[in-house]
This record gives C-alpha cells, structure tokens and sequence, in this order.
C-alpha cells in the first residue's frame, strides 16, 4: 500500500469513527439516533463506491487498459 492509500485509508476511517462517535454522544433517543446512523452510512457507502469507481477508472485510463465490468 503506498503513501497515498495510507492517507486516504487512515482520514476515512477517522472520519467513520468521529461520525460514529458524535452521534453517539449526541443527546438524542436511540431509535432517532439509529435511523441517523443508517442514513449517514448508507451515504458514506454510495460516496466510497463512487470514489472507488471513479479510482479504477482513472487508474485503467492511466495504464491504457479498458475498464472490466461485472
């Protein structure tokens, strides 16, 4: 894994685990702050798949190979 995927790696999960965290210690009911939870990872999973996607595709553009799809 190099430097870049380190950095991109480490700053998600700190992101994941301070949103986790926050609404956690927010001062709403659990079922409200459930639903939250769901929500924002439901989000966060389309916006990594978006990022993931748009890394293999520009990574195949890099190394003149067409893109493989499932």
């Amino acid at each position: 894994m190099n430097t870049t995927a380190k950095i991109i790696t480490g700053f998600l999960l700190g992101t994941v685990i301070g949103a986790v965290t926050g609404l956690l210690a927010a001062p709403t009911s659990g079922k409200k702050t459930r639903k939250n939870i769901e929500k924002k990872t439901r989000k966060l999973a389309k916006q990594v798949a978006g990022y993931v996607g748009a890394g293999k595709a520009a990574s195949h553009a890099k190394n003149g190979k067409a893109p493989v799809e499932a």
